[in-house]
């Protein structure tokens, strides 16, 4: 009985393979039929737009960067670009493995943003948590460094972009979340990524395009970009945010008993931050009182750099005063960039509604004709530094 059972199941299996092994063998591969985009770069063309797409090419190459390519195509809209590739390609694009999108800032600037936006999250395929970064270059020449072999530093886009992202505004900004943010005519900051000419010794001394972010950043407000942040700006807006640790600033010219000349680098382990809000003749003020828990990273000083120990780290009361004065100087920086470019950065207004939405609309009707709600509003800072416990 058992040989029985036995027989008929590897007779069963012999039938399985012969039927379907052919069938198996034969197959088209899924890369004959769909091509994996991995990154996306929208700008102004002449006929309307040019997309460029990174495009991953089936390849037994070691090195990664040559299993890349860049298509672009024109067109009137975002979706004939897209539909144009695909017919030069001869395959449908793989867009649920899409990690980032650039889009120019002249894109941004000329206020094309709404077409765009609309037909990147209407269509189901796209990832919709990609991330979302700007640049002042061509989005295709930007596509290319990425996956040229002379790309030497070896950062692959997604990783630049998400790192900038994630380290300078706590904040991922995803299309998703870019589209809800542009939706509303809210402050979207975005992360942007330049090109710069290097050197290249190895091979002849002959100029090659690398990929880097320096710290800036793009500034979007009612969906206009307005402005480009610099690496100050962007460590005074992060001062009036909750969530902002692991950063690394640095303070200059520290001299008493223990440091001369020195120019300190510490680590921001945790920030508690409190806010109050009061009003005095109708005009708000807002009070930020923050404690910062720092450690010592490193002290250059004379030319030497020495890295201290935890348990050899000094808090002196005139590292302190320079902490102290530094956080205030970039959130002062902060304060008038909103106040200049009239534009609520900060959160301020959100603020005000959620204190009391009331006491913000009766200083939004006391305002003359003109006056932007930022310039009248007072801040009030505080600041406490302590190490480590």
């Amino acid at each position: 009985m058992k040989n029985k059972v036995k027989h008929k199941f590897i007779f069963f299996c012999l039938v399985v393979i012969v039927f379907l092994l052919p069938n198996t063998l034969f197959m088209d591969k899924q890369t004959n039929k769909i091509a994996v985009i991995t990154a996306m770069g929208i700008e102004e063309s002449f006929e309307g737009y040019e997309v460029s797409v990174e495009v991953v090419v089936p390849s037994f190459e070691e090195r990664f960067n040559k299993n890349l390519q860049v298509i672009s195509n024109s067109a009137q809209s975002v979706s004939k670009c897209i539909s144009n590739i695909q017919a030069n390609l001869g395959k449908s694009l793989g867009l649920a493995h899409l990690k980032t999108i650039i889009l120019t800032n002249s894109l941004i600037e000329n206020n094309n943003m709404a077409s765009v936006l609309n037909s990147l999250i209407k269509n189901a395929s796209y990832n919709k948590n990609a991330i979302i970064v700007t640049s002042p270059e061509s989005a295709k020449d930007i596509l290319k460094v990425s996956v040229g072999v002379n790309n030497n530093l070896n950062l692959e886009l997604n990783k630049l972009a998400k790192f900038s992202t994630n380290k300078e505004f706590n904040k991922k900004s995803t299309l998703l979340n870019f589209f809800k943010e542009y939706e509303k005519e809210n402050i979207n900051i975005l992360s942007q990524i330049n090109l710069k000419e290097n050197i290249d010794k190895e091979n002849g001394e002959d100029t090659v395009k690398m990929l880097q972010t320096e710290n800036n950043a793009s500034l979007i407000s009612a969906g206009f970009k307005v402005l480009n942040l610099t690496k100050e700006d962007i460590e005074g807006i992060n001062w009036f945010k909750y969530c902002h640790k692991n950063d690394i600033f640095t303070v200059s010219n520290v001299s008493d008993d223990v440091y001369e000349s020195a120019e300190v680098s510490l680590k921001l382990n945790s920030k508690k931050l409190r806010v109050f809000i009061t009003y005095k003749n109708g005009i708000p003020r807002i009070w930020y009182s923050m404690c910062l828990n720092v450690d010592i990273e490193e002290v250059s000083s004379d030319n030497i750099s020495q890295i201290l120990k935890s348990k050899n780290s000094i808090l002196t009361s005139v590292l302190k005063n320079k902490i102290y004065n530094y956080v205030k100087t970039t959130m002062v920086g902060a304060t008038s960039l909103a106040r200049v470019n009239n534009v609520d950065i900060l959160g301020w207004g959100n603020l005000l509604k959620k204190h009391s939405e009331d006491g913000f609309n009766d200083y939004l009707n006391s305002l003359n004709e003109g006056e932007n709600y930022v310039d009248k509003i007072e801040i009030f800072t505080t600041v406490s530094v302590r190490n480590k416990v």
